[in-house]
């Protein structure tokens, strides 16, 4: 592995450069301070953060980002890729009350709040619908 915090010539703050593994490619990356300690922390840091990426211990910063972000974020931008699609406004509209009516069931605010239990709990106390989604269960006759 390959290590080093420098600061640039003319520069006030310092630049880290890091290789993992048998990558050939050398990372170039801005520490965004002035004190050296800190820059060797924060590199530090980096570094053990993708190695344990590329080792399977973290899943990817996308993922982890993407896992604290509200659902209502997320569902405004997938209604958007379906309006992009061409989808019909009711469509839209069933989608997205019924995500909302969900998740507000669930008490799920952050995508990693859902889960399978939580969702199973939910479902088992559903008397007025079907196992088709939306659909109200027959009383009476069959």
């Amino acid at each position: 592995m390959y290590k080093y915090v420098f600061r640039p010539k003319g520069s006030r703050v310092y630049r880290g450069r890091y290789r993992l593994g048998d990558d050939p490619k050398i990372h170039d990356v801005a520490l965004k301070t002035d004190k050296k300690h800190v820059a060797i922390a924060k590199l530090d840091r980096l570094v053990r953060t993708r190695e344990e990426e590329l080792a399977g211990l973290l899943p990817p910063k996308p993922l982890r980002d993407g896992a604290l972000k509200p659902i209502v974020e997320h569902l405004v931008e997938h209604l958007a890729y379906l309006k992009s699609q061409g989808v019909t406004r009711k469509h839209l509209a069933l989608t997205r009350n019924r995500i909302l009516r969900l998740c507000g069931a669930c008490s799920w605010r952050l995508l990693r709040d859902i889960s399978a239990d939580g969702f199973s709990g939910w479902a088992a106390k559903q008397t007025a619908l079907s196992g088709v989604t939306s659909i109200p269960a027959r009383t009476g006759r069959g």
